[in-house]
Parts: C-alpha cells; sequence; structure tokens
C-alpha cells in the first residue's frame, strides 16, 4: 500500500523561543510552502524560490519570523551550509502522530545524538541537529522498509550538512535546547546504514617494492638534482616532494628512502630533524600514486619522464585540516577579513559557552561569545594544564565591538558561570587601583581571570607611561606574568615586609573595548614587544548587530555546569590555593603536531624584516598558537593526554589571522611622527567616508588642522600617490574630491 501524504490544513505551529539562538544569529533562513507533487519548497520572502546552494537567496531569521506572520507561507526552513558546523539527521515516519509514541528503532538514535531534536511539521517524525561533519561528499536517504511502521510516512533516514534544508518548528522533543558536538555518533549512523565495502583494493606500500643497489644509486643521482629545503621558502613541500620522489617514483623500501633523504637533508638550509624526516617518508608512503615508474629508467632518460609535482595536503581556514598554505616570506598588510565562521565553532566546552552566550544575549555577537569563552576556559583549566613545551592556558584577549554593541554580555555570562560553581574567586573585581592590588589578588587566588571595560583606556597608556603611571605599572606587571605561569613569580621586595611570592600564576585576561581606542595605543615598539604582542584581538563582525526577539535569562544547560564542575574539582586539594605547588597534567604534541607548529614557526618568524619593526609581532604567533591549541583541546577532550592536529591547525589559523588583521589595522595607525600620524588620520577619514572626501568633509572630521596645514598634506599624499583627485562637474561650478589609491604601506585601498 501506498502512503498518502495529505497538505496540513493549516500553516505549521512554529515556537519561535525554543529554537536556539545560536540558529538564528545566521543568514541560513527561508520559508516554504507546500506542493503536492513537490513536497515542501522553499521560498525567499518576497515570494520567490529559494535555492540551497545559492546563500544570496536566504534571509535572517527576523525576516523569515515576520513574513510567516503576515501569512502566505506554510513554515520556515533553515539552509545547511558547507561553511557552518551544523548537520541535519531527519528520522522521517518515526512517531505515531497520535500518541506522540517513537518507533524502536528511532528512539536509540535520538538518545545516541542527544542534541537539539523537534518534531517535524507533520508530527510523523523528528529532526535532530548536531555538530559535526557528515564524512560523504553530499546528504543521503535510507528508506527503512522493514522497520514498525506507525504512521502514514515510510520509516526512514536522512543526513545532510550542506545543500538541503530542514522545516523548523521549535516543538521541542525533550527539551533539550542546545546543538551538540555528536561527530562520533555521526559515524555511528553512517556505519548503520551506509557501511563501507568489505572488499577494498589493496594499497601498494614502500615494503612491497625491494630496492637494490643500482636503483638506490639512479635515486641518488636525481635526487642530487634537486636544490636543497631553504626554511622559508616553501620548503616543507620542497622536502616532500623528494620524499615522494624516492618511495612513489622509485619504488624504495622505507629504510632505503629514508637513507637516501637524510643525505639530502644535508643540503637543506636548515636541516630537517629525523623525527621530521620520518614524518615526510611516512606520509609519501600513504599516498595513492602509482609506484615505480621511475625504478625501470635508464639514467639518460629520466629527464624525459614526467615526474608529479607532489604537495603536502593543504586546506585553507574555511575548512577542517591541515593548515593555511605558505605564503611565502613577505610580510603581508593586506585586510584578512573578518574571522572565517569555521573558527568561531570550539567543540566541547567552550561550543556551550558560546551557545549559551548566544541563547540568552539581546545582542548576540558570535566573535565576542568566542572572545569570552577562551579566557575563561584558561582560567578554569590554569595550573591543572600543560603542553610538552611547559607553557599554560593564561591567554590575554580584547574583544572589540562598537559602542552599545553588546560588550558585556560575555562578561556576564563569565562572572554567573563562576558564581554557580562556587568559583567567584576566579574573577574579584573589574577595576584595579595598582599592581600592588592585582599581586595581592593574585596571591589569593593564582588563577585568576581579570575582565576590564575599556581596556583601550590601559593600552592607550602603554604609548604614553606618563598619562597615568599605575596604569603603566599593571601593564608592565602582566607583561611579566604572561612567561610566568609554570615558575614561581616574585614581586617587588619592600623594606620589612616578606617579598610576595606566588606559584605558577596563571593570569587570563578579557577586556572589551571600541576599536577607536585599542587602535590609538598601537606603536611599532608595542606591537613587538609589548602588550599588544601578546593579545588576541577579536573583534565583532557587526558593529550594530541586530536584537534577538528571543533573548531571555536561562539558566546554563547541566551538562555545561558538569563541564566545570569537574575543571573545579580536578587537582584540588582544598584549602588557600596560594599555598599549593600544583602539579598540572601534561598534554605531549599527537602525531604530526610537533612538526607542524615548527613548519609554521619557521613560517611565522619568516615574516620578520628589519624593514617592517612592526612585523616582530608574528614571534609570538606560535607562542600564543600552542596556547589556545592546548585550551582547545582540553575544551573537546577534558581527558586528553596529547594535543591533535585539529587543535594545533585551529590554534594556527586563528592566530595567523589574527595577527594579519592586527598588522593591516596597525597600517593605518602606526607613523613615525606627528605628520605621519596626521596623515594617517585623513587617510582613516576618507576611507570611513567611502573611499573618497571633499576638503570640505575632511576639515569637519579633522578639527585639529587648519586649512593650509591641510593643503599641505593632501599635496604630499597626491604626489607619493596615497590618493588622487577627481574633478565632479555638476550643473553649478565644479566640485573637487579626493579619492583613496593605496594605503601608506603601498596595499591597494579596500
Amino acid at each position: 500500500m501506498t502512503a498518502t501524504v495529505t497538505r496540513p490544513r493549516t500553516p505549521a505551529r512554529i515556537n519561535f523561543d525554543n529554537i536556539p539562538a545560536e540558529l538564528k544569529v545566521l543568514t541560513q533562513w527561508c520559508a516554504w510552502r507546500y506542493d503536492p507533487e513537490k513536497g515542501k519548497v522553499p521560498y525567499q520572502v518576497n515570494g520567490v524560490k529559494a535555492k540551497p546552494n545559492t546563500p544570496s537567496t536566504w534571509t535572517t531569521f527576523d525576516n523569515v519570523a515576520q513574513a510567516f506572520g503576515r501569512g502566505g507561507f506554510d513554515g520556515i526552513g533553515f539552509m545547511f551550509s558547507a561553511n557552518d558546523p551544523y548537520c541535519g539527521i531527519d528520522l522521517d515516519g518515526c512517531r505515531n502522530p497520535e500518541t506522540g509514541v517513537i518507533s524502536e528503532w528511532a528512539q536509540p538514535w535520538i538518545d545516541l545524538l542527544s542534541s537539539y531534536v523537534e518534531i517535524s511539521p507533520s508530527k510523523a517524525g523528528v529532526k535532530i541537529w548536531v555538530r559535526g561533519t557528515w564524512t560523504y561528499d553530499s546528504g543521503h536517504k535510507r528508506d527503512l522498509p522493514n522497520v514498525e511502521r506507525v504512521s502514514a510516512k515510510t520509516p526512514a533516514v536522512e543526513v545532510y550538512d550542506s545543500l538541503r534544508f530542514f522545516t523548523v518548528t521549535g516543538t521541542n522533543l525533550d527539551g533539550q535546547s542546545a546543538i551538540l558536538d555528536r561527530q562520533s555518533a555521526l559515524l555511528q549512523l553512517r556505519a548503520e546504514y551506509w557501511p563501507e565495502p568489505t572488499v577494498q583494493k589493496r594499497v601498494p606500500r614502500a615494503d612491497d617494492f625491494k630496492s637494490d643497489e643500482s636503483i638506490k644509486k639512479r635515486a641518488r643521482s636525481y635526487i642530487a638534482t634537486i636544490p636543497g629545503a631553504v626554511s622559508g621558502q616553501n620548503g616543507s613541500n620542497v622536502t616532500f616532494h623528494v620524499a615522494c620522489v624516492l618511495v612513489l617514483g622509485f619504488g624504495l623500501s622505507i629504510d632505503d628512502a629514508y637513507e637516501l633523504l637524510e643525505e639530502w637533508n644535508q643540503t637543506c638550509q636548515p636541516p630537517w630533524t629525523p623525527n621530521q624526516l620520518e614524518h615526510k617518508i611516512d606520509g609519501a608512503d600513504k599516498r595513492t600514486s602509482d609506484r615505480g615508474y621511475l625504478r625501470n629508467v635508464s639514467p639518460e632518460n629520466l629527464d624525459h619522464v614526467q615526474v608529479p609535482d607532489y604537495h603536502e595536503p593543504v586546506r585553507t581556514a574555511e575548512t577542517t585540516s591541515p593548515i593555511i598554505a605558505h605564503r611565502g616570506t613577505e610580510t603581508t598588510k593586506a585586510d584578512p577579513g573578518h574571522i572565517p565562521a569555521g573558527l568561531l565553532k570550539v567543540p566541547g566546552l567552550i561550543g556551550e559557552i558560546i551557545a549559551y552566550n548566544l541563547r540568552t544575549a539581546y545582542l548576540p555577537q558570535p566573535e565576542l561569545a568566542l572572545a569570552a569563552a577562551i579566557p575563561f576556559a584558561g582560567a578554569i583549566m590554569g595550573r591543572k594544564v600543560e603542553d610538552q613545551m611547559g607553557l599554560r592556558t593564561n591567554v590575554y584577549v580584547v574583544g572589540v565591538a562598537g559602542s552599545g554593541g553588546g560588550k558585556e554580555h560575555g562578561r556576564k555570562i563569565s562572572k554567573n558561570l563562576l558564581y554557580g560553581i562556587g568559583l567567584e574567586s576566579l574573577t574579584p573585581c573589574e577595576e584595579l587601583a595598582s599592581s600592588a592590588a592585582l599581586l595581592t589578588a593574585l596571591q589569593s587566588c593564582p588563577a585568576l581571570l581579570l575582565q576590564l571595560d575599556e581596556i583601550g583606556q590601559f593600552l592607550m597608556t602603554a604609548k604614553d607611561p606618563r598619562s597615568a603611571w599605575w596604569r603603566y605599572e599593571i601593564i608592565t606587571l602582566c607583561l611579566k606574568l604572561f612567561n610566568q605561569a609554570n615558575q614561581i613569580y616574585y614581586g617587588k621586595a619592600h623594606g620589612g615586609k616578606e617579598t610576595p611570592k606566588i606559584i605558577q600564576p596563571n593570569l587570563c585576561i578579557y577586556g572589551t573595548s571600541v576599536l577607536q581606542s585599542v587602535l590609538g595605543s598601537m606603536t611599532e615598539e608595542n606591537l613587538s614587544d609589548g602588550l599588544l604582542s601578546r593579545l588576541l584581538l577579536i573583534e565583532a563582525r557587526n558593529s550594530n548587530p541586530i536584537p534577538s526577539r528571543t533573548a531571555k535569562r536561562e539558566d546554563p544547560p547541566r551538562s555545561l555546569i558538569e563541564e566545570l564542575e569537574y575543571w573545579r574539582d580536578l587537582n584540588s586539594c582544598g584549602g588557600n590555593l596560594a599555598s599549593l605547588s600544583p602539579n598540572p597534567r601534561t598534554l605531549f604534541d599527537g602525531p604530526g603536531v610537533s612538526d607542524l607548529f615548527y613548519e609554521q614557526d619557521v613560517l611565522f618568524r619568516s615574516k620578520i624584516t628589519d624593514k617592517d619593526p612592526s612585523s616582530g609581532i608574528w614571534s609570538r604567533a606560535t607562542e600564543k598558537a600552542r596556547k589556545l591549541a592546548l585550551i582547545y583541546q582540553c575544551s573537546m577532550d577534558r581527558e586528553s593526554e596529547e594535543i591533535g592536529t585539529e587543535a594545533a591547525q585551529w590554534g594556527l589559523m586563528l592566530v595567523e589571522h589574527l595577527t594579519l588583521r592586527m598588522l593591516f589595522l596597525a597600517g593605518d595607525w602606526i607613523s613615525d611622527g606627528k605628520v605621519g600620524g596626521e596623515k594617517l588620520s585623513i587617510i582613516r577619514v576618507i576611507r570611513t567616508l567611502g573611499g573618497k572626501a571633499s576638503m570640505s568633509e575632511l576639515l569637519s572630521r579633522i578639527r585639529k588642522l587648519k586649512g593650509k596645514e591641510m593643503r599641505e598634506h593632501l599635496d604630499d599624499l597626491l604626489s607619493e600617490g596615497v590618493i588622487k583627485l577627481n574633478e565632479i562637474k555638476t550643473a553649478g561650478r565644479t566640485r573637487f574630491e579626493y579619492q583613496i589609491v593605496t594605503d601608506m604601506s603601498g596595499d591597494p585601498s579596500l
């Protein structure tokens, strides 16, 4: 008997309050109408059809909610995208629409996935949202004709993470409102309904070949023609190419290939370590390319054989693994833009904090939610974990947004969460009177989260210590503490008083500010040597975010509280924390992670040049990335004993992006003196006015400059090719305007 599905007599009932806030802030929404032949068809709010593969046809949650309220649509839907972390599972035909009973085949999957789940518009199925990646290239559907039927709809399982939309009702099935990381459950689902073929073609390995001396001799001669790798000049790929030529081209065994690669390595600048060479050989051996195609080629004909240009697998920040492609040795000040969406998604503890933040925020700011969650996690993990280099989780983060842009919500969330688990002592104050006050707070609680509003005022002090000497002393202390987290810090000795001593101080800072205050503090010196070089500057994408109509106060989910309680109780000895000498758990680098950090550190340091003193900020990039990787790994798996490539890649990609962004911003604010600063202020004003401005507009915006001074600066900028003068003919008299051609560093204006 063929099931018939009729159109609902009335539009779907939608409980807008139950829909996860983290979905509402995304511009991935559509409306839908029911078509008897095609089923549920997505539409734009203007009545034109929407397309799952065309983001320009998607819209905001508020637009869709308003359009649905006006009538004419049967429901609303969410578009899955390859650029978001979400995956949708549709268990169709698993629910009796009259009784609400769930089929026996479906309930175990609902329990295993244990994430946000809602009842479908037909009431005959459920849809589940999880964080994870569907490991097929596209979505899949599997009909289940042999299981019990409890409705008119045929039972089926569908899974999608892109190119598909899900209807959304907000009719929560079990009260679970958070979308959780469930990658392992997705893998189990795939294994159950879409198992891999049992017979697979065997890939030849290096040990399948025997290496006689004549083949080794020809291989040695061939790679001798390849110049040695040079640090910072694509050296990693060059070395990997040589490894592939030996293993794949000449079909050498692992031992023989390593022997020849080790000989060739002596021509590299600097030579690779034995561990790194083994990594290259192992990576070559895992390639599925043809092998042995150079084995029987005579020496005189080797030049006539086309050898592939082998490259290590590299992905960009929009994907999940291995890190950003090498960009050469130049120091760039091009604008990298806002943080890629993929870097805002952190599994486990941090992800739960972000989701809770966005659900309760009147002005949801995903970037600021991440900015607040990182130092919060660093504080509660402080003195409890370290990496193999001895680095701890003490980080300094600044969240930047416009005035009234929702900067305070993250600080509020952190305070409430710490209070809820009895750790309010970790964030004792939001203002500091002196460096002595900070030392006193650290003596009472060596793991400290210092949250500061308007931190830009502190940063400005670094530019001019005379403006507020007491703030400068606090900054100086923070500079010292950044590298003291695994040591004993001794404060200043005062006559007749015991020298203050803090065992392994773990100071985390989360400050908020408007962008102008931070930029105004930038100098070449403090970018490379001061507090700015230690900061992670995270900007909100929207300076004026859309308010959330569903924001409301709610208690944090129990799963989040349990995670926080784990860290609260880990290695807890009770009593005065200052008297403890903790022995933190060490997370060693997992396979390939040390190589990843080393190669990226070489790349980062290659960007440092004498011509650009501000480029010295790259010297701390790997240190910050290692700290972030440690926090990410512990967030993802609180009992980890090693740092994996996923955590390392995230830390490196985030730090690289933030460093490039800071350097771009610095290019607009750093100058050699008063004249240079005034010219930069002119450029900034022209840029804020859309890249073009008249003389009167400039004088009205920069009141400190007189007409003569303004003309002199404009003449200089014209002669330097930074701006050009446009003649605008109108019905009246001719008007002139100045247009940016390049910025002060020579990069094209955006």
